[in-house]
């Protein structure tokens, strides 16, 4: 080993050697006429094969390791080609291995296998080429791999047992991030320094899979604590919550913990656990989600937003969020506009009968204003003031500013427009038998022959006004006839909405808490359910008790009356359903 000059760790530094193949190595007594392209077939003979060329035999005196600057600066290039060509292999390679059915043998290295490549060999070996400087690696990448990887890899001559393929220990790097799409690929390239590739991403689990490991990280946690052995910080946090499971407090300490550690499975494993026992806390949903949108997982985010809006549907905050969400993630898709309008929507048939669901309608109407759709504005309208919320009135004025700006023809169904055109026409002619206006003998009518305008007399800019004063008219008579028709929904709406006032306005709690509310806020509420039940329809009562649930969650004597309600009607329509049938 005398004769070796060797660094880091005794991996020599290939610079100047005497040949690359069996051809270039005929003439030895010439180390430094080897051509690129020699020099580059014996290198990628050197890393993808792990065995020296035959002309070097097995004696380290074949070759010279001394490190020549100069010409290392010249052959890093070549260098920098073969990391590329071995890591395109590898990729290739990847995509054909079936990863379960890798063992721990050396042609086949698992990922647990310690005889392959370090994680950071292949990235340095990238780094030095791409720098036009010799590879240093590690440790020798043809070192024998033991069953118990105890002994530190040996340098100089390989043994014939002691030549396994690198290309093994690459398939340990690629093997690391297999299974994760295109971002394994990413990797990949970045390897050989061409290109920066994100972070990658996890094995994407199905729900039944992920609940499965959730159970059990679950039960290895309640040992531990258990046994008292080995407890983390994480651990203590859990044990207060799993010691009580109404410990409010101790959900949020553990909640913040997660957060701040920001390891994922951490953070699903608290959060799915704290929503399963208090599903109305909306503003937890939105954390969720939020940490998944920050880990680069939209679809899971979206997926507990779809969550979220079942478990609390009447929470008008967690639509918005949900709306918010979706219109940031999904903007450049090229079905954008018909799955936002689906999901707006969806929000108003669901939580749109809240009193207190104005911005959810308002939000929607200020979304087509800006896709230009003054038609589909008239149809929200339409629901919304037919719908008791707080801001009846206010609405109601909007409406009209609506009607005025557009033209009738582009607010109204067609068939609802000729209708009340018609009825304009009719009324016309009816006044038309009464009031002769046809023009006296001898004067020329100015009315344009139908299809034509009326020419402009020279120098008077006058044009057909006798007929844009009629069209003007019957668009006034048109917008008339349209907020009138409104106008009688809207009044009936306005008394609904005047009755139960009194009861909102008593309610200052309409959301989930643990706190326990006054006594006069329970009697609120069992007043307003009893006055519902004797004045309101069926929907209006449903969704009171779904709004009456959320804040009166801990107490058992709504969830009571909920089933004392729900049940006689639900027996009433299966009698009249079987009454049919016969």
């Amino acid at each position: 080993m005398d004769e070796m000059n060797t660094v880091n760790n005794g991996m020599p530094q290939y610079g100047d050697v005497t040949g690359s193949t069996e051809a270039a190595c005929s003439d030895s007594s010439d180390k430094t006429g080897v051509s690129d392209a020699a020099f580059s077939s014996m290198m990628k003979e050197i890393v993808s094969t792990g065995a020296y060329p035959s002309c070097m035999g097995d004696s380290e005196e074949k070759m010279d390791v001394s490190v020549d600057a100069p010409l290392a600066a010249d052959k890093g290039e070549a260098i920098a080609e073969v990391a590329s060509e071995i890591a395109s292999e590898v990729a290739s390679e990847v995509a054909s291995v079936d990863m379960f059915s890798l063992d721990n043998t050396g042609a086949s290295p698992t990922l647990g296998a310690e005889s392959a490549l370090p994680d950071n060999a292949v990235q340095e070996a990238a780094s030095s080429a791409a720098t036009h400087a010799p590879p240093s690696l590690a440790y020798d990448p043809l070192a024998p791999s033991d069953e118990d990887n105890s002994q530190d890899p040996p340098v100089g001559n390989k043994s014939a047992e002691q030549k396994e393929p690198v290309r093994a220990g690459a398939e340990e790097v690629a093997e690391k991030v297999a299974g994760v799409g295109d971002d394994a690929m990413e990797n990949v390239i970045e390897v050989t320094g061409t290109k920066q590739g994100p972070p990658v991403s996890e094995v994407v689990l199905t729900p039944e899979e992920m609940l499965t490991a959730r159970k059990l990280r679950m039960t290895e946690r309640q040992q531990r604590l258990k046994e008292k052995k080995g407890l983390t910080e994480l651990d203590k946090f859990w044990k207060s919550v799993l010691d009580s499971n109404a410990d409010f407090t101790g959900w949020t300490y553990l909640l913040q913990y997660v957060e701040q550690q920001n390891i994922l499975e951490d953070v699903r494993d608290a959060f799915d656990s704290f929503l399963e026992r208090y599903p109305y806390c909306f503003g937890y949903w939105k954390k969720y989600a939020d940490i998944e949108k920050r880990f680069r997982n939209p679809d899971k985010a979206e997926e507990i937003y779809e969550r979220g809006v079942r478990e609390i549907h009447m929470s008008i905050d967690l639509w918005m969020h949900f709306i918010n969400f979706f219109k940031e993630v999904h903007i450049n898709e090229d079905n954008f506009v018909e799955r936002l309008r689906d999901l707006y929507a969806r929000a108003v048939e669901i939580a749109g009968a809240e009193y207190k669901s104005d911005r959810l309608w308002e939000s929607y109407i200020a979304w087509e204003r800006e896709q230009n759709n003054p038609h589909n504005i008239t149809l929200i309208y339409d629901r919304m003031l037919a719908t008791v919320t707080q801001h009846l009135i206010g609405n109601f004025k909007k409406f009209e500013d609506h009607v005025k700006v557009f033209h009738p023809r582009d607010i109204l169904e067609i068939d609802e427009f000729l209708t009340l055109r018609a009825q304009i026409i009719k009324t016309k002619n009816i006044s038309a038998e009464h009031d002769d206006t046809s023009a006296p003998l001898g004067e020329v009518d100015q009315e344009a022959p139908p299809g034509l305008e009326a020419e402009e007399p020279p120098g008077t800019g006058v044009t057909n006004a006798a007929s844009e004063l009629v069209d003007e008219e019957e668009i006034q008579q048109l917008k008339k006839i349209i907020v009138d028709a409104r106008k009688v929904m809207f009044e009936k709406t306005k008394e609904e909405a005047l009755k139960r006032k009194p009861f909102e306005d008593q309610i200052k709690r309409p959301y989930f808490h643990v706190k326990p509310l006054e006594r006069n806020q329970l009697q609120v509420w069992t007043d307003y359910l009893d006055f519902e039940i004797k004045n309101g329809s069926h929907e209006r009562v449903l969704v009171l008790f779904e709004r009456c649930v959320i804040a009166c969650a801990l107490y058992e004597e709504f969830w009571i009356k909920v089933r004392c309600f729900v049940f006689p009607q639900v027996m009433a329509r299966a009698e009249q359903f079987c009454n049919a049938l016969r």
